[in-house]
């Protein structure tokens, strides 16, 4: 029975350890006494975070799709202008 017992106390300290790393990682507060019950608050706002960067990563693909556009009218212009100047 003590065997259990102590699995069991390891296993939720080692839970409790992992909770707070998630916590420390994305800066949320680790409650000592009530980490449990946190659980689902921790996990809408590590949910909260990724909602955002996607949205910047979205932001991000959309500004190197339009300065690719552009980086590719550019060469056309340059292509051309070489057809124009050359003899």
């Amino acid at each position: 029975m003590t065997d259990i017992t102590d699995q069991k106390k390891q296993a939720e300290a080692g839970f409790k350890n992992f909770h707070r790393s998630l916590c420390e990682r994305f800066g949320y507060f680790h409650d000592e006494l009530d980490w449990q019950r946190d659980q689902v608050s921790l996990e809408e706002h590590i949910a909260t975070q990724f909602s955002h960067v996607n949205a910047e990563n979205a932001v991000l693909r959309g500004q190197v799709d339009a300065l690719q556009r552009a980086a590719g009218q550019l060469q056309e212009q340059v292509e051309a202008l070489s057809v124009k100047v050359a003899p």
